[in-house]
């Protein structure tokens, strides 16, 4: 809505500029004056509604506030088609026609956030045209009426063709978004098992390194036991079976070796 209001100056000084050959300065100033003080109660609003966030409760509030300056700035433009009526300048009226044409296009975009806003602006802005017409009453006044009427319907369908593209790219986005972060949780988790099974991998081979030694060790004397002594003996007997090469066994005995025990 700030971006509309801070661009739309340049085509209020655009129109006041064409007609005021017809109109003069005095009437295109008076005109002017009304749709530039809604579009600064418009920047004022965004700015206030940004520095100060409202709490949830009062969303609806400030939406229906937002409707409301939409629907008065349609009534601005539109009461240009009274601002600036010359009887018989047909090229004049055509001109403003146009001007209202291509401003209630371009804000199919910038309100798609809300379809109830364009449809407020959309018949808003042309409320006073249609007053216009029927009151000049001729046939081409009617027949541009229903043109208008064409023209409305056409507009409110591609209003609502971008109010739906925009909700499904922020539904879309909410659900990446959540997607991401239930992720994020998972991926937490999996960490999380992946340590402590770390953890106790770290406990397991130490408990099997300890029962190895216990296996292989005299418990008293902390040296290699019989059944160490059997492996090493079948490994060297194999080695010398394979290469042919002698294998000797060296045994020692101690003496008093009952005192260690």
């Amino acid at each position: 809505a700030r971006s509309a209001a801070l661009s739309a100056p340049a085509a209020y000084l655009l129109l006041v500029f064409i007609q005021s050959r017809e109109v003069g300065w005095g009437r295109g100033m008076a005109w002017l004056i009304l749709p530039l003080t809604i579009d600064f109660l418009t920047c004022y609003t965004s700015l206030r509604f940004e520095r100060h966030p409202p709490p949830v409760s009062e969303l609806n509030f400030w939406r229906y506030r937002q409707h409301l300056l939409h629907a008065l700035v349609g009534l601005a433009w539109g009461s240009a088609a009274l601002f600036f009526y010359v009887e018989g300048n047909l090229v004049g009226e055509l001109v403003i026609y146009l001007f209202l044409v291509a401003v209630t296009a371009s804000n199919v975009t910038f309100m798609s956030p809300f379809r109830a806003a364009f449809s407020l602006f959309a018949f808003c802005i042309w409320i006073p045209v249609f007053v216009l017409m029927l009151w000049v009453g001729d046939t081409l006044h009617l027949q541009l009426a229903v043109g208008v009427i064409v023209l409305l319907g056409i507009e409110h369908h591609y209003a609502w063709v971008a109010n739906r593209q925009l909700l499904d790219g922020l539904r879309q986005t909410v659900r990446n978004r959540r997607l991401y972060q239930e992720l994020e949780v998972v991926r937490e988790e999996l960490h999380r098992v992946n340590a402590g099974l770390e953890a106790r991998n770290v406990t397991l081979h130490e408990i099997s390194e300890q029962l190895r030694s216990m296996a292989l060790h005299d418990e008293l004397t902390g040296t290699y036991n019989r059944r160490f002594l059997y492996d090493e003996l079948t490994k060297e007997v194999a080695m010398s079976n394979r290469y042919g090469t002698p294998t000797t066994l060296l045994l020692v005995d101690l003496d008093w070796f009952k005192g260690v025990n």
